[in-house]
C-alpha cells in the first residue's frame, strides 16, 4: 500500500484479489490499485462481488491463471457475464481497465 500511495502515476495489479479485504477495510485504497481476478478455482463469486462493489468494476481486471487453472478465462468470462452489474461494468472488467492500463 504504501509503495502504492508514494507512485501515485504508476498502476499496480495485485494478482488473485489477494489482500482484497484487508485493503479495503485500511478504507484508504489508492486508485492506482487494481485487482485481476485469476484463478477461477481460487476467486470465488462473492469475493468478486465484494470487489466490486467495493473498488468499482473500473478496478476488477479479467485473468486467467492459464495454464494452471484449466478454464479459467473461459469461465471467469462466463462469471462476469453472468453478474447482476452493468454491461459497462462488464466491459470494463473483460477489457477496458486493462486497455486504459496500458494506453491501448
Amino acid at each position: 500500500m504504501d509503495v502504492a500511495k508514494n507512485f501515485p502515476d504508476i498502476d499496480f495489479i495485485l494478482l488473485h484479489l489477494i489482500g482484497l479485504e484487508a485493503v479495503i477495510e485500511d478504507g484508504n485504497t489508492p486508485k492506482n490499485i487494481h485487482y485481476e481476478i485469476s484463478p477461477f478455482s481460487y476467486t470465488k463469486e462473492s469475493r468478486l462481488q465484494y470487489a466490486i462493489d467495493n473498488l468499482g468494476a473500473d478496478r476488477v481486471i479479467l485473468g486467467s491463471d492459464t495454464p494452471w487453472d484449466k478454464d479459467s478465462l473461459k469461465n471467469n468470462i462466463t462469471r462476469v457475464d453472468s453478474l447482476n452489474i452493468a454491461n459497462t461494468e462488464k466491459y470494463r472488467i473483460l477489457g477496458g481497465n486493462i486497455k486504459d492500463i496500458l494506453k491501448l
